[in-house]
């Protein structure tokens, strides 16, 4: 496997554990030690069995849960409005002083590039600035500058070429000399393992989060969280199968995002008097096992 591939799994493993540790930091005081580390340990199993098929070691996988864990504690740290110090760190994750000061070194991973690529694609689907009389994304053109306006939307610090370069090479949208054209609002990461390992780790977060949530506050009205199971399916059907699921499921997120688009202050400017701020996520995925 190729040194850069192995740079994007470490990256991953290190926002996965993250993810968990920042769970097990939040919630270990106040529950059985023994239920927590059986959670993690079949939630980590899944890790681990991506990483023996990737050709990576323990000591990698150790070294990407020693930074998630101070990750995890500095973000309690700073959502508990406490300062932080390399003492405190060391108590909330049960790493040495010397450790916390070598590893914080390392710095914090980049910014997922796969979400910003999202948001520029959902603002060109749902913002009424980026739409034709139809409701449609329109095309837009380059030279005149309403590609670069679509992103300045999203952030300042974003690129118009480089984000055309991913688009187009993720196949998302088409280039035809001056203007482009969306032709896809899912991203195909196939292209880019970067990217796929990406949105992976983004979403285990969301999971992880939406499913604590429910069992440890139990909000009123609770987040979704729905399974469909079956487990005596015929292996000749399986793609079949797959097809339909994909087809239901895109469906059922166009259906949303059409409906959260006008709740969305980027998006709707009849809301410019409401406070914003709040991030709604909903995730769909399915696995077939042969």
């Amino acid at each position: 496997m190729g040194y850069l591939s192995i740079i994007q799994l470490l990256s991953f493993q290190y926002k996965f554990l993250g993810i968990f540790f920042k769970f097990a930091i939040q919630f270990i005081m106040g529950y059985k030690y023994i239920m927590l580390q059986r959670f993690l340990r079949v939630a980590l199993t899944s890790l681990a069995r991506l990483s023996i098929r990737r050709g990576l070691k323990f000591q990698d996988f150790l070294l990407a849960g020693k930074l998630a864990f101070i990750d995890a504690a500095r973000l309690e740290l700073q959502l508990a409005g406490s300062k932080e110090s390399k003492s405190r760190l060391s108590v909330m994750t049960g790493l040495q002083r010397k450790d916390i000061r070598e590893l914080s070194e390392e710095g914090t991973p980049a910014a997922d590039h796969g979400s910003y690529l999202m948001k520029v694609i959902g603002l060109w689907r749902y913002n009424k600035k980026f739409q034709d009389h139809k409701g449609d994304p329109k095309q837009l053109s380059i030279e005149s500058g309403e590609f670069e306006a679509l992103v300045q939307s999203v952030s300042k610090d974003l690129s118009q070429y480089t984000v055309l370069f991913e688009l187009e090479r993720l196949g998302a949208i088409t280039k035809n000399e001056d203007l482009l054209t969306l032709r896809s609002e899912v991203l195909d990461i196939s292209q880019d393992k970067q990217v796929g390992l990406e949105l992976l780790s983004d979403d285990i977060g969301h999971l992880t989060n939406s499913v604590s949530e429910n069992i440890f506050e139990r909000p009123a009205v609770p987040n979704l969280h729905i399974k469909t199971q079956y487990d005596n399916i015929s292996p000749e059907d399986a793609e079949e199968v797959r097809s339909k699921i994909l087809e239901i499921g895109t469906r059922f997120h166009a259906e949303l995002r059409t409906v959260l688009s006008q709740y969305d202050k980027d998006l709707n400017p009849m809301l410019h008097n409401k406070p914003g701020g709040a991030r709604v996520t909903v995730g769909s995925f399915s696995e077939i096992e042969k």
